[in-house]
């Protein structure tokens, strides 16, 4: 067992609920306009520009547009919410915008902690997969097929003998990345809390409190799991194409958006209080 102390799970679920009202109210701007730009903001470029031309939405410069407003409106939200979660009614006065239109050290803060995560997770990745890549091209299972994907998908589908060790090694990595990016999810709390930017000092946070962390997780994202596998496989076939399946698709994003987004920062900053109170004793 941990000597890390371990916050409550129960506490840390209601925290989130109690204080959803309040983060939505702090961070509405930003949240409104990640929903419109996730929902609509394809189909009003392909209305707009060129006549409705469809490559349009896949043109390398209006994909890193889409990118950095979208990264750019979450950053704004996280930093109203955990202003408000964190500081309470001085919120205000460490940068709170209204409605949660502010852009300044705090987000920029988020925005290198995102960044350093990011490139340290992908060197993670990279090396697990160099490693699978190489070892299963010289086990030879790769056979004839043109290329690593399309041997894969013939080993997965083949599972016989010595393609379990490459299956299971696939599954492993995909559960070592998951409890990784578990570890890392108190760092834009932990990063405004703290008024610097936190990364990889964000898995001693974690420490001791992983599985915890990544139960609320999952309590928060199955439901949102569940209506979108409903949506895809009952409600999206039979509707035709057009403004009922776009506004299905806004409806299960102001559920991701306006719900589980303020669901989950409520919860991760009640584990990091928790779990800095504890360590302070």
């Amino acid at each position: 067992m941990s000597s890390k102390p371990s916050f409550s799970l129960g506490r840390a679920v209601s925290a989130a609920f109690v204080s959803m009202p309040a983060g939505i109210g702090a961070a509405f701007a930003p949240l409104l306009l990640l929903w419109a730009l996730t929902s609509f903001g394809h189909t009003a470029l392909m209305h707009f520009v060129h006549g409705g031309g469809f490559l349009l939405a896949f043109h390398p410069l209006i994909f890193i547009v889409f990118c950095l407003l979208t990264v750019v409106f979450k950053v704004m939200a996280q930093g109203a919410i955990y202003r408000v979660a964190v500081f309470g009614r001085d919120a205000r006065r460490e940068g709170l915008g209204p409605l949660g239109l502010q852009f300044g050290a705090p987000e920029l803060r988020l925005l290198g902690s995102a960044v350093l995560i990011g490139l340290f997770y992908l060197v993670i990745a990279a090396a697990i997969f160099v490693v699978f890549a190489v070892i299963f091209n010289l086990s030879g299972l790769a056979g004839e097929e043109p290329n690593t994907l399309k041997a894969l998908l013939t080993v997965f589908c083949r599972h016989q003998g010595v393609d379990w060790i490459f299956i299971l090694y696939i599954i492993g990595a995909w559960i070592f990345l998951v409890f990784l990016a578990v570890r890392f999810c108190l760092a834009p709390v932990a990063t405004i809390a703290q008024g610097k930017v936190v990364a990889l000092n964000a898995l001693g946070l974690s420490s001791g409190n992983v599985f915890k962390l990544f139960a609320g997780i999952f309590l928060f994202v199955l439901p949102l799991a569940l209506v979108v596998v409903v949506v895809i496989h009952h409600v999206m076939p039979s509707m035709p194409r057009g403004a009922g399946r776009l506004a299905v698709h806004a409806g299960m994003q102001a559920l991701a958006i306006f719900v589980i987004f303020p669901l989950l920062a409520g919860f991760f900053s009640s584990a990091y209080r928790q779990i800095v109170d504890l360590r302070a004793k």
